[in-house]
């Protein structure tokens, strides 16, 4: 059951790659993140926050209430 739970996890947050362009694209694009700090509130996963990270953010937080 665990490892379910962990590949449904996974599989969730590598949808971020398709997703991601799509949010972006929401809001005319991606933003310069170099040298930003940013906070993600809601952030699920947590995979836009990996994309910001990438991408030159100094400091990256996400915070969730689903555990």
């Amino acid at each position: 059951m665990t490892e379910h739970i962990r590949q449904a996890h996974i599989t969730y947050f590598l949808r971020g790659e398709k997703e991601n362009e799509k949010f972006w694209s929401r809001l005319g694009g991606r933003p310069d993140f170099h040298k930003k700090i940013l906070l993600d509130i809601g952030c699920g996963h947590g995979s836009l926050c990996v994309d910001a990270a990438i991408r030159g953010a100094e400091r990256v937080v996400g915070i969730d209430t689903d555990p």
